[in-house]
């Protein structure tokens, strides 16, 4: 069971990043604004779902009443945003869809934040694990969408670098990760020996998708489309990794006293 709890809390936490990210992306004035490019409305449609799935495994939880109730008032309003998406409505509608569900989706995020035991967890380790997940793959499921369709014959043209606010989403997911990494190394100086995964979760989540990205946009910046999904592959393991560690192993590390 606790592979399917870990499961919820990541979906949810990738959900509301997802909402997050397109919110940010789908903010501009001009053309985009109604007729967003397929490459938004393709992750747009996946936020209702994940965050569906996200809200049914949390009922595998030890507290599943809990659990579901904080995940299901962000479950509809993601799927709220998600049927905006599908039939097309109105720009502003669109758009306030979008700041609900990232609203609803941020204040689940963190009550999930707190229920997983900042007590007995490092808090810095909690907040790589959720806000991590959160910025990163929805950054990075945004960039694979968009590279995945920019051959569309519906595509249109609206930004100079279509990867930029995916890229820099993703950019801070790498960031607070590597924040809870830092408490890491700080327990290892004591004699900490880490399992295998949290190896995993540093591995997938921060050196190869930036290894990844770093390849793509100076080295081959021809093949984004195996790069991106590289990239999103590896952190979601390794984000699913380390949440899983979370609840198979709470208070492995103490809380920081800095």
């Amino acid at each position: 069971m606790e592979y399917l709890t870990a499961l919820g809390h990541q979906s949810l936490a990738w959900a509301a990043g997802l909402a997050a990210t397109l919110v940010f992306l789908d903010s501009g004035p001009g053309m985009s604004r109604d007729h967003p490019p397929l490459g938004w409305r393709l992750p747009g449609t996946l936020v209702g779902p994940l965050a569906a799935v996200g809200a049914l495994c949390l009922a595998t939880s030890s507290q599943p009443l809990l659990s579901l109730a904080l995940g299901l008032p962000f479950a509809a309003t993601a799927a709220a945003y998600s049927v905006a998406w599908l039939r097309h409505v109105r720009a502003r509608r669109r758009r306030i869809y979008g700041y609900v569900a990232a609203i609803t989706g941020g204040v689940s995020m963190l009550a999930l934040m707190l229920t997983a035991g900042p007590v007995q967890w490092n808090g810095g380790l909690v907040i790589g694990a959720y806000a991590g997940s959160a910025a990163l793959l929805g950054g990075l499921t945004a960039a694979l969408c968009i590279a995945l369709t920019s051959a569309a014959p519906d595509e249109i043209a609206v930004r100079a670098s279509p990867y930029g606010v995916p890229a820099r989403v993703a950019a801070v997911g790498f960031g607070v990760t590597l924040l809870g990494m830092m408490d890491v190394g700080f327990a290892a100086l004591s004699g900490f020996r880490m399992p295998l995964q949290m190896g995993l979760w540093m591995l997938l989540s921060l050196v190869v998708p930036l290894m990844l990205m770093a390849a793509g946009h100076g080295l081959f910046p021809r093949f984004q489309r195996p790069i991106w999904a590289g990239a999103f592959g590896s952190a979601l393991v390794g984000q699913w990794a380390f949440h899983l560690l979370l609840l198979q192993r709470p208070g492995l590390i103490p809380p920081n006293p800095l």
